[in-house]
């Protein structure tokens, strides 16, 4: 497996990673910290962004990609569509299926329930 270093600097401040909280007026959002209080960016939030922004652009370029690895098709498919496996390239999984996984509850031989791509907490 190769690997690779992805550095992130934000210049102007801090990150927004997808999503919004409602807060009561005058608090801020906390931020995931370490052991040590030092602000990080989880891996995860990471994972999620990538996922989305690979999503978008695949659809931008009408492209098959489900979504978030429910088989769903949201150009497609009607609200409260039940997660299926997913076949929105041309009868294959989507590339971001093959690369970050799948939520199918059922799963073909050459399947993965889980990322093949592993990431890090940024710091």
């Amino acid at each position: 497996m190769r690997s690779f270093l992805l550095r992130v600097r934000f210049p102007t401040g801090t990150i927004l990673v997808g999503g919004h909280s409602a807060l009561p007026g005058g608090l801020s959002s906390s931020h995931a910290e370490d052991p040590r209080g030092s602000p990080f960016v989880p891996a995860t939030a990471l994972r999620g962004a990538l996922r989305e922004t690979l999503e978008a652009i695949l659809r931008g370029v009408e492209r098959g990609a489900c979504d978030s690895g429910s088989g769903i098709d949201p150009a497609k498919d009607p609200p409260g569509t039940q997660p299926r496996a997913c076949t929105a390239d041309d009868g294959e999984p989507c590339v971001p299926c093959r690369i970050f996984g799948t939520r199918s509850p059922k799963l073909r031989a050459t399947d993965r329930s889980f990322s093949s791509l592993i990431l890090g907490d940024a710091k």
